[in-house]
Formats: C-alpha cells, sequence, structure tokens
C-alpha cells in the first residue's frame, strides 16, 4: 500500500460457523457498509463479522512511509461450552517503497512486524459494543420509512445442546462422545424425511454420493439435556 492514501477494504467472512474478529495492527477502520447497506460510518480498531456476513471499511495509511510491517489478524468469536477452533489467521500489509529513498525493497524482511491485539475469544462485551454502533444512515433530512403497523410479532429462541455420537464415533462436542445440537423454537435442524428421501434419489440420479439413511434425533432447548449449555 502506499502511504498517505485511503483505501476501501472490502471484508467477507468465509467460515461456516465462526463469527470472527479482524484488526489490523496499529491501524484503525473506518466501517461504512455492512451486508450491502450503508451504515453511520464509526472508527474502530477491530470488526466482528458473522459467517456469509460482508462488510466494507476504510483504511487510511500512515501519511509517511513506517518503516514496518503490520499484521492483519481474524481469529473466532465464540461463547459456548465446547471445543472451538481459536486458531488465528494473519496476513501482512506491507508499504510500498517511495522513490528515491534510502531504503531497500530488499531490506522489507527486516522491518519490525507489529501485531494487533485482538479481543479474547469470550468477548461478548465488545461484540455487544460493536453491534450497537451499527445504525442506519436515515436522517431527518433523508428519513428511513419504516412500517409502524405490526400485524404480527414472532419470538424465536435458538437453544445450543449436545447429543450423543452415533456408535463407534468420535465427535468434537464438548466430550469425545457428544456433539453439539441446535434447535429453534423447540424444532430441530433434522431434515424431513420426505424431503430427505426426494434428496437422496435425486442425488442418486445426479451421480452423487447418497445421503446417509441413519435417524437423527431431535434436540429441544426446553428439556434437561446432558451438558445442555444456556440457550442462545
Amino acid at each position: 500500500m502506499k502511504a498517505g492514501k485511503t483505501y476501501l477494504l472490502r471484508l467477507i467472512n468465509a467460515a461456516l460457523n465462526d463469527e470472527l474478529f479482524f484488526s489490523i495492527a496499529n491501524h484503525t477502520l473506518t466501517v461504512v457498509d455492512v451486508d450491502a447497506i450503508y451504515v453511520k460510518p464509526f472508527d474502530t480498531d477491530t470488526i466482528l463479522i458473522a459467517p456469509g456476513q460482508t462488510t466494507n471499511v476504510l483504511l487510511k495509511t500512515k501519511s509517511k512511509y513506517p518503516n514496518a510491517t503490520f499484521f492483519m489478524s481474524a481469529r473466532p468469536y465464540a461463547t459456548g461450552q465446547g471445543t472451538f477452533d481459536n486458531s488465528t489467521v494473519a496476513g501482512i500489509l506491507e508499504y510500498e517503497v517511495p522513490p528515491h529513498s534510502l531504503h531497500s525493497t530488499n531490506s522489507v524482511k527486516k522491518l519490525s512486524l507489529f501485531k494487533p491485539i485482538l479481543p479474547a475469544l469470550n468477548d461478548t462485551s465488545f461484540a455487544t459494543n460493536f453491534a450497537s454502533k451499527l445504525r442506519s444512515l436515515a436522517s431527518s433530512q433523508f428519513p428511513a420509512n419504516v412500517p409502524q403497523k405490526v400485524d404480527k410479532h414472532f419470538f424465536f429462541t435458538v437453544g445450543l445442546g449436545t447429543s450423543p455420537c452415533q456408535k463407534n464415533q468420535t465427535c468434537q462436542g464438548p466430550t469425545n462422545g457428544t456433539k453439539f445440537a441446535a434447535a429453534v423454537n423447540n424444532v430441530s435442524f433434522t431434515l424431513p424425511l420426505l424431503l430427505f428421501f426426494k434428496l437422496t434419489s435425486l442425488a442418486n440420479q445426479m451421480g452423487f454420493t447418497p445421503l446417509t439413511s441413519q435417524a437423527h434425533q431431535c434436540f429441544h432447548s426446553t428439556t434437561q439435556a446432558p451438558h445442555q449449555t444456556t440457550p442462545w
């Protein structure tokens, strides 16, 4: 990157399950867009981005060549009880050496490398504070005409618990003998049998590996399941 410039970074969390913290050492990010919707810009050292979510941020580089390189790091945010991947992924932000500079491109590897300080794995206070800053770009001059009349109210609960592993198998749950299971309003994510058989038949016709025919167990968040955690 060049010094004294402002860059638009388009970030997407391609992880399947993990919300991710993301930060660039010694740099401030200005959040301007989330999921293709403009938001009131705000500055932050770290962003939190959910699976499949997109976030656009402005990165203003140092005014002068910093004579250093900087880690761009990301790692998960999780609060459930169990085994979670807490590894950190990183890339390196490098500045373009200005022309006619005393710095040589060969000396980049010898530069100081700064690392960001990311929130802890279960830092809910940071997650809550970050989410509270996401506000509509609407103003009194340009209001967002949100419908004021509500026809129906919906209440959803998402529960996370455990169920036993299948016989002679090891699972990555809170213990080797259990696996995570979830439900929305006491309805599990088990595929309906009729749809299951249709998908299996379609997979066979298209030459895909047949889906497993083993029965699934439903999970209810309000029952006293072993090792059950608090519903989200």
